[in-house]
């Protein structure tokens, strides 16, 4: 073990006199020291005299002192300043009687090598004698005295810088035999530290690959579940397997001194940061998540976990939540020391990855304009036999027509373009349409075969549309805002057809065939049905639904939502909703239907009608006052306005583009709740 023994005698030390490192002068010319901040804490006595005093320093440097006693002490003359005295059995004050080797070795030792020092003692009785301040340049037990003190002052020999720590032994110089000063013993006495001076310097630190300043990317969107057809993720760090996630923590090591990386040890810490969604309010606080806590792939202790860099001071594990809520979020502070003292006491941090679910929309849009065919219309013909003419009666010839086919043994759900030429009534009674021989079909189109034609058959046919005339729409712009305030994104589902045939009206028995009909994400149960795949969601935008007269008046259905039987289907009637935004809808008796909406941008009426059927695939029967996903609740940022589910829609809110739901009993009561901690995948009911 090296030790050198560097001695400063200091006299008539009522006041304070710097001993200075000569091997560090030019150093400490060169950099500025930052004086240690002493606890101020006040006591009249040791409180404990074993346990190693820390304190914890600004740009990450700790400071250690062990051994000796130490105490904190106020008065007039000296203010929050640290001391030690002797004692060889347990605690004692600071103005004890002498013993006969009154002695203190100490140790201080720094997390960061440092690269020089000031260290300004301080007799505290002020009895004008002598004592004796021993520095030693390395960390290890305290060796012995070594050489005889001189009875002048010097300077040390060099140390080994940079510097882990030191020890330093104060005495009274009346316990050395050949000290030039004739002193007796001391009775009474006590030293203690003014300064002590030290270079903080720029502070190693750790560095993010996914920063805090990032946080709200979609680097931070991390997927609960995904189809096993879809590998893509928001985010660069999580990994695109199935399964529970897996996310990438990933970042680099650098010197503070030359800003570039290095090998060696980082701390990494995970915290749960607060909710970020507005409508959590006070709820949103420090550890909320409703899940249990991630795993990492490496060991932690007592939360901490150790990570060795490479060469090139990168480092990389790997983080599996345990939660399945959507919007549980995490975050890891990074250090590079354990008790994660770093400048300013402001760690850095990674950005904040946060749960998210995926759903798939299978979204199709009706003809305005088209019919349904009612015979076969075979690969290579010209003729297209069809249900109803009226569509295409006034049609001009030229006029492009699609063709739609929902699969129906596997053969696949597929479309094309014909080019109308003219529609004409076969002596059969059929009518058919007559197409442009260059446009010729290469695939059989028609009505699936039945012994037992019904009513259910007559909406399970293939049709065919006038692509000019258009199609009803859903409009989906509100979609992002609410759903993204519940951590849900929106995908697009596997689908290759996107038009469906023109039906005039769908009751509730239909709507469910006629949806299972044209489901393309989902899996065949039998000829007449079809389950949607996980988190696929089948919306369709179409005409209307019959006016529903109960004993207390007559109403419309301007979406609706079915989720059960393995399956689901979303109704948005956007031909209902234009009619009702113009009065156009009244009873058989002549009675205005919806005359509230009366004058309403019908486009505002279906954003807001289309968010409220997407809720109802996680909020519905048997749920809510009605039993069918709807609350009494009011929006939870304005008590004027209704939640979104409320059951009636009405008031001040009415087709205003306000999307908000309720927020209740901290959470227990809540749309935005349910569908965050609803399963994922979606259980089909």
């Amino acid at each position: 073990m090296r030790t050198r023994l560097v001695t400063t005698i200091i006299r008539r030390t009522t006041l304070p006199l710097a001993v200075l490192a000569a091997a560090v002068t030019n150093v400490l010319a060169q950099q500025t020291l930052t004086a240690i901040p002493f606890p101020a804490t006040e006591a009249t006595s040791i409180t404990d005299c074993t346990t190693p005093t820390v304190l914890n320093l600004s740009g990450g440097q700790t400071v250690t002192f062990e051994g000796g006693q130490f105490i904190h002490y106020k008065d007039d003359h000296f203010d929050g300043t640290m001391y030690a005295t002797n004692s060889s059995s347990g605690c004692r004050q600071f103005d004890v009687a002498p013993y006969p080797v009154p002695v203190v070795n100490v140790r201080v030792t720094f997390s960061r090598p440092i690269t020089g020092f000031e260290l300004v003692p301080y007799n505290f009785f002020g009895q004008n004698q002598d004592f004796a301040l021993g520095l030693y340049d390395d960390v290890g037990p305290f060796a012995g005295m070594g050489q005889h003190f001189p009875s002048q002052e010097f300077l040390p020999d060099p140390f080994s810088w940079p510097l882990p720590g030191f020890n330093f032994l104060v005495s009274s110089l009346a316990m050395f035999a050949n000290s030039s000063i004739d002193q007796p013993l001391v009775t009474n006495w006590a030293w203690g530290i003014t300064s002590l001076k030290i270079p903080q310097g720029e502070p190693d630190f750790v560095r993010f690959d996914y920063p805090e300043s990032s946080s709200g990317s979609d680097d931070g969107k991390i997927l609960i579940s995904a189809a096993s057809w879809d590998t893509t993720r928001p985010s660069l760090f999580q990994l695109p397997t199935g399964g529970a996630p897996r996310v990438k923590i990933k970042g680099t090591l650098v010197s503070g001194a030359t800003k570039q990386p290095k090998a060696g040890t980082v701390y990494l810490k995970l915290n749960d940061p607060p909710d970020t969604a507005q409508y959590r309010g006070a709820d949103a606080e420090a550890v909320d998540n409703d899940g249990s806590v991630a795993v990492l792939s490496v060991p932690t202790t007592s939360g901490i976990a150790t990570v060795q860099t490479d060469a090139q001071g990168k480092f990389e594990i790997t983080m599996t939540p345990g939660s399945r809520v959507a919007g549980d979020n995490y975050q890891f502070a990074g250090s590079t020391n354990a008790t994660f003292t770093c400048p300013a006491n402001n760690c850095p941090r990674s950005g904040i990855f946060t749960l998210w679910k995926r759903i798939y929309v299978e979204e199709q849009h009706m003809f305005k304009q088209g019919s349904f065919l009612n015979d076969i219309a075979d690969a290579g013909g010209t003729h297209i036999p069809i249900d109803n003419p009226v569509p295409f009666q006034n049609l001009a010839s030229g006029a492009t027509l699609e063709l739609v086919h929902a699969d129906t043994s596997g053969e696949g759900s597929y479309f094309d373009f014909v080019t109308f030429r003219s529609v004409a009534q076969q002596p059969s009674g059929r009518w058919m349409i007559e197409i442009d021989p260059a446009s010729v079909f290469s695939r059989d189109y028609g009505a699936p075969s039945s012994d037992h034609p019904s009513v259910i058959e007559s909406i399970r046919r293939d049709g065919i549309g006038i692509v000019d005339a258009g199609t009803f729409d859903a409009n989906s712009s509100y979609m992002r805002s609410l759903f993204g305030s519940m951590s849900i994104d929106i995908a697009g589902a596997r689908q290759t057809i996107v038009e469906v045939p023109y039906v005039s009206e769908l009751d509730d028995l239909q709507r469910i065939y006629f949806s299972s009909r044209w489901l393309q994400d989902g899996t065949a149960v039998n000829a007449f049905s079809r389950h949607a795949n996980p988190n696929v969601f089948h919306r369709i935008a179409g005409t209307r639904s019959p006016i529903v007269v109960t004993a207390t008046g007559a109403g419309v259905e301007l979406g609706v939502t079915s989720v059960s039987g393995g399956s689901n289907n979303s109704f948005i009637f956007s031909s209902r909703i234009e009619d009702l935004a113009a009065g156009r809808v009244a009873t058989a008796r002549g009675t205005v239907v919806g005359a509230e909406y009366n004058g309403s941008d019908p486009v505002v009426i279906n954003g807001e009608v289309t968010v409220h059927e997407t809720v109802h695939f996680w909020v519905h029967e048997p749920a809510g006052h009605d039993q069918h996903g709807h609350c009494l609740g009011l929006s939870y940022r304005n008590p004027q306005l209704n939640c979104l589910m409320h059951e009636p829609y009405t008031g001040a809110g009415l087709a205003d583009g306000i999307v908000d739901l309720h927020y209740a009993q901290h959470g227990a009561d809540s749309e935005y709740m349910t569908v965050r901690r609803a399963a994922d995948p979606v259980p089909q009911q």
